[in-house]
C-alpha cells in the first residue's frame, strides 16, 4: 500500500479505496487505539470466502467482520456486531477486498499477496502496528489463500488460522509442500465434520501433513458441528460457518499473541 487516503479521525471502521494495487480494503482498529499511541498494537489481516469477492456489505454481514460491527444494520436478513468481542478485540483488523475476478479465479493469488504485503507494511508504519506480531486469518477460498499465503511469505507472520480451508495449488503433492514451508509455524485448523461445501477431509490432510512436516506448533479444532452462514440466503450451506466458532474461542487472542516473529 503506497499511501491511506482515508483520515484515520473519522470512524474507527474505515473504508481505504486508494494506493493499493489490487485491492481495497476496511480497517478496523481496537478500543485502545489512538493516532497518538505510544505503544504498537498486533495486527491481524483476514481474507474473506469467494461469495464475498467484489462485495463489501456481503462481507460485513459474516464472520469477523460482522463481529466487529462492519454491518449495523438489524433487519431479519443480517446480524449487528457483538459489543462485547468487539471491546476486547487487540488487533489491528485488516479486512481486504479481492475483486470479482477471485471468484472466477476461484482464489487469492499472488498479485493479490504482494499488494496485502504493502498494506501490512503501511499499517505497521502508519497505524502504529507491530511488524513482529502480524497475524492472519482466512475462510473458505480465504482459508485456501491463508494457506498459500502463509508459504508465499512465511517471516511475515507470527501465526496463521485457518477456517474450513483447503490446499489451493490443486497439486498431489499441496499439503507436502506447503507444510514444508510452515514447519515452524503456528497453525491453529478449524473445520466443521458436517460442512458441505469444503469437506473436512480437506482440514484432516492439512493436519496430517503439518504433523508429518515436524510443525509441533498447530491444533486442529474439528467440530462435530458448525453452523451455515448467518445470512438466510446461504442457509443451505450447512456446516460452512465454522468462523462462527472459531473467533469465540475463549483461547483465540491469547494464543496469538503468545507467537511473534
Amino acid at each position: 500500500m503506497k499511501r491511506i487516503t482515508a483520515s484515520l479521525k473519522l470512524d474507527r471502521s474505515t473504508t481505504i479505496l486508494g494506493g493499493l494495487n489490487a485491492v481495497a480494503v476496511e480497517i478496523w482498529l481496537p478500543k485502545e487505539w489512538s493516532e497518538n499511541s505510544v505503544k504498537n498494537f498486533p495486527i491481524l489481516i483476514f481474507l474473506h470466502g469467494r461469495g464475498e469477492s467484489g462485495d463489501f456489505k456481503l462481507m460485513n454481514s459474516q464472520s469477523l467482520p460482522r463481529l466487529l460491527g462492519g454491518d449495523v444494520r438489524s433487519d431479519s436478513l443480517h446480524h449487528g456486531p457483538n459489543k462485547t468481542f468487539a471491546a476486547l478485540w487487540p488487533f489491528i483488523t485488516l479486512m481486504p477486498q479481492c475483486p470479482q475476478y477471485c471468484a472466477r479465479q476461484n482464489g487469492w493469488k499472488t498479485r493479490e499477496f504482494e499488494a496485502l504485503l504493502e498494506l501490512i507494511h503501511a499499517a505497521a508504519d502508519v497505524l502504529h502496528g507491530d511488524k513482529h506480531r502480524v497475524y492472519l486469518a482466512g475462510q473458505s477460498m480465504g482459508g485456501a489463500g491463508a494457506w498459500e499465503f502463509a508459504a508465499y511469505s512465511p517471516s511475515t507472520f507470527a501465526a496463521v488460522m485457518v477456517m474450513c480451508g483447503y490446499c489451493p495449488l490443486h497439486t498431489v503433492t499441496c499439503a507436502d509442500d506447503i507444510a514444508a514451508k510452515l514447519r515452524n509455524m503456528p497453525v491453529w485448523i478449524f473445520h466443521g465434520q458436517n460442512d458441505i461445501v469444503i469437506p473436512v477431509e480437506a482440514a484432516d490432510k492439512m493436519s496430517i501433513a503439518l504433523k508429518q512436516a515436524g510443525n509441533t506448533k498447530f491444533r486442529y479444532s474439528r467440530y462435530q458441528w458448525a453452523p451455515p452462514p448467518p445470512d438466510p440466503r446461504y442457509k443451505h450451506l450447512s456446516g460452512h460457518a465454522v468462523h462462527d466458532l472459531a473467533f469465540v474461542e475463549r483461547e483465540l487472542p491469547g494464543w496469538l499473541l503468545q507467537f511473534s516473529s
